[in-house]
């Protein structure tokens, strides 16, 4: 008896332990609503935190620069005249602003510096730090540039007569120049006109035809039976006005800022010549720059080689024709006859070479250098 009441009481405790283990809740997995724990970031290897730390100390902390340079750009322009506007005040302002004003240039207008034809020599001896100018007009100075210049052979287009201007100055560069002058940039003429009171279009017209020309091209006018004088383009408008002159050898730019065509109404288009004007800086200054400054001057030299200049020539083949046209009606523009043209060709000869003899005669090479002319003609 005793034996059967222990059985029933381990069988009830037994009972009792399997019933408390089913009401137990289990602990939630990693696969239930609530997410597992993100796992610890993995700490970056020492040995790249030290590699950037020696790269930050190899580059070299960009220097401050501080010294201010204030500079004269000299013009024969007035104020208010297309290539003040156009040209010159952009090119001060951007020298300015590139350089945080460190850099400042101060513009004197209508030669109130130095003149057409000095202006070369003054950036030379440190009257003005820059301005353009026309090395042909230094008789004897750049022969060479004087011989590419002289009229008789048509280079083509702007694009093109900028890339014999460069080939040439590549091949026979002038050591004064070199030594002398930082160029900005060549820039080559527009369209020389014979401005005129009367017709000129034939060999009989251009006889007698006095005008102003630039002092370089005396030789040829005289050739070709022309009339020529030497004045500044300020005297041009007084001394038509007065019949000292008939005319000018001019650019349409040049019609309108000295509004000849109010005494003048023909234009005949002359493709014989050409004409290099160069945008300088002095090279000395820039050569005793720190080298922040002569950053500016570099990207300065680049916007007028780049875009100055031909916004300069795109005026006067646009907006100057444009504006002497609608204030002279009767402007027009002539072309010379065949016969007239084969004429002026054949004159230039005996001129381009008595120039080129000159050139021989200083042992420079005229003779190549004009063969090397011939060769570039459009």
């Amino acid at each position: 008896m005793a034996k059967k009441i222990l059985a029933v009481i381990l069988a009830v405790v037994m009972l009792a332990a399997v019933l408390a283990a089913c009401g137990t809740t289990p602990a939630p997995s990693n696969d239930g609503d609530k997410p597992a724990p993100a796992p610890a970031p993995t700490p970056a290897p020492s040995g790249d935190k030290d590699k950037e730390e020696e790269k930050k100390d190899e580059e070299p902390a960009k220097e401050e620069y501080t010294q201010t340079y204030a500079l004269k750009y000299s013009s024969y322009a007035p104020e208010g005249h297309p290539t003040n506007v156009i040209f010159e005040v952009p090119l001060k302002e951007f020298i300015e602003k590139e350089s945080n004003g460190r850099i400042t240039v101060e513009i004197y207008s209508a030669g109130s510096l130095t003149t057409q034809a000095s202006t070369l020599d003054g950036i030379i001896n440190g009257v003005t730090d820059m301005g353009y100018d026309a090395p042909a007009y230094y008789s004897g100075v750049y022969p060479r540039i004087e011989l590419l210049t002289t009229p008789g052979i048509d280079y083509g287009t702007y694009d093109q007569q900028m890339a014999v201007f460069k080939e040439f100055n590549a091949t026979y560069p002038s050591q004064y120049f070199e030594d002398n002058i930082y160029l900005l940039s060549w820039q080559p003429s527009a369209t020389t006109l014979f401005v005129s009171n009367k017709p000129i279009e034939t060999w009989a017209d251009i006889q007698g035809y006095s005008c102003r020309v630039p002092a370089d091209k005396v030789p040829y006018f005289e050739a070709i039976g022309a009339a020529p004088v030497v004045m500044s383009t300020a005297d041009i408008y007084e001394a038509i006005r007065l019949n000292v002159i008939q005319g000018s050898a001019v650019s349409i730019l040049a019609v309108q800022t000295t509004s000849i065509d109010e005494l003048c109404d023909y234009a005949t288009k002359w493709h014989g010549a050409t004409g290099m004007t160069g945008f300088y800086f002095s090279k000395e200054l820039y050569e005793s720059m720190d080298p922040g400054a002569q950053e500016v001057m570099d990207k300065a030299r680049d916007l007028v080689a780049n875009e100055l200049w031909r916004t300069d020539l795109d005026y006067q083949e646009s907006t100057a024709e444009k504006n002497v046209f609608e204030r002279n009606p009767n402007f027009k523009y002539l072309e010379f006859d065949a016969e007239t043209t084969q004429k002026l060709a054949e004159a230039a000869e005996p001129v381009l070479a008595a120039k080129a003899a000159e050139v021989d005669a200083l042992g420079l090479d005229g003779t190549g250098i004009l063969e090397w002319m011939r060769a570039h003609a459009a």
